[in-house]
């Protein structure tokens, strides 16, 4: 073999002869191995070997360990990683072998030849490829973005995945992250939840340091720049942006419709805290509550609101829809809130009870006289106006009297203004 290197049948030769040894003979296969890998030999015999090797679906002990001699070189490293890909058997042995892991231990542009690996072992390893990565990949956040390729990978998430990716999405949730929420909604959309929130605390956490470095004026990168978008939005673009952005979690609406309770619990208290850092303050003379830049449009209207917002609207209304009692429950526990977009989107879900809850209705109504100004920037009481219909025809005049006198006397000026 060695003097015919070059001859034009040496492939099928070497590779027909190599399968019948091991067949039939293995000592004498693995001395011929032992032989030829030992030898100086043309650099296409020894990627022929290493490719007849490494395509073996169960690879006993000499052929393994005969590869992971060959993993340590550098120059020859990336070749056998890129051919155990996909390989069930090899990638057994290889994730608990020293050799393996410490390409996983290497700079991110050296580790970077073990991802493929990873990312086609998550199909039917998962809890070693989990492993691996909580070792290796997970103290190291320079390594972040190749944890997430893996996790884009996964197609039957569990909680330890969750768990594991939500640590990484915090701290970078990049593009990707939108592509592993929706991987993850084919499977589990409850899990698809709790990562969409741990990508959207993440993006949160950007924009607030980016808000800090402006106030300090600090220089921001391209990277957070492009996160902060247009001076218009002063300081606050990066928040504004998180509400407004569409490109991203263009699967939520479908996660909200999906299961509306689970994502309310998820994903409510992320947008609550969002909207807080950004809304105006209460105005000094007129009366209503807080209004934002982010949520000021229409429902409804040709300006959408973006994604988010859409998909809490979605979650609201089938909440309210599916399960009234426990909706019942939410708005109370958040009707006191000082937040106009709170009171939009619990009077969406709130006309869907009119028919069977009207004094519920009514109640919220005459809590706070600034619900009877709940409407978006074309039609400041728009909400309030739909409440009041809904309540007209289901009330009588006795329990509608209040109302009418509330509405009466309401006064969109809290003080008189100086001239």
């Amino acid at each position: 073999m060695k003097e015919r290197q070059d001859g034009l049948f040496v492939r099928p030769v070497l590779l027909n002869g190599l399968q019948y040894l091991r067949d039939t003979d293995s000592s004498e296969y693995h001395r011929q191995l032992k032989a030829l890998l030992g030898r100086s030999i043309r650099l296409h015999i020894h990627a022929l070997l290493i490719e007849f090797l490494c395509g073996q679906k169960e690879p006993d002990d000499e052929e393994f360990s005969l590869i992971v001699s060959l993993l340590k070189p550098a120059k020859r490293g990336p070749r056998i990683l890129a051919a155990i890909v996909g390989s069930p058997g090899w990638f057994r042995r290889m994730s608990t072998a020293s050799a393996f892991q410490d390409w996983m231990r290497k700079p991110h542009d050296e580790a970077v030849h073990a991802l493929n690996a990873l990312c086609q072992a998550s199909q039917f390893d998962l809890d070693s490829v989990l492993n691996l990565i909580e070792r290796h990949w997970l103290p190291r956040k320079s390594h972040d973005d190749l944890s997430l390729r893996v996790f884009s990978y996964i197609s039957n998430w569990n909680t330890r995945a969750v768990d594991l990716a939500s640590i990484v999405l915090r701290r970078k949730a990049d593009g990707s992250a939108s592509l592993i929420v929706d991987q993850a909604t084919k499977c589990s959309p409850e899990h698809a939840m709790m990562l969409l929130r741990a990508a959207l605390e993440g993006r949160l956490l950007q924009a607030e340091a980016i808000v800090d470095k402006i106030k300090k004026k600090r220089h921001l990168s391209p990277e957070e720049r492009l996160v902060q978008g247009s001076s218009l939005n002063g300081e606050q673009g990066s928040l504004i942006n998180l509400i407004e952005k569409e490109e991203d979690w263009y699967n939520a609406e479908a996660l909200a419709e999906e299961s509306p309770k689970s994502f309310l619990d998820q994903i409510w208290p992320w947008f609550i805290k969002v909207i807080a850092l950004v809304a105006y303050d209460e105005h000094e003379f007129l009366l209503g509550y807080r209004n934002d830049p982010a949520t000021y449009n229409e429902f409804d209207g040709e300006l959408s609101q973006g994604p988010i917002v859409k998909a809490l609207l979605v979650a609201v209304t089938r909440h309210a829809q599916q399960i009234p009692d426990q909706f019942t429950d939410f708005a109370k526990a958040h009707w006191n809130s000082d937040l106009l977009i709170v009171h939009r989107l619990l009077s969406r879900g709130l006309v869907i009870l009119a028919t069977d809850k009207p004094m519920f209705i009514l109640e919220y109504l005459l809590g706070d006289p600034r619900r009877l100004e709940i409407g978006d920037h074309s039609d400041s009481h728009r909400e309030s106006k739909a409440l009041i219909t809904q309540l007209s025809s289901r009330l009588s005049k006795a329990e509608l009297k209040p109302l009418e006198e509330a509405v009466i006397n309401f006064k969109q000026y809290k003080k008189i203004m100086p001239d």
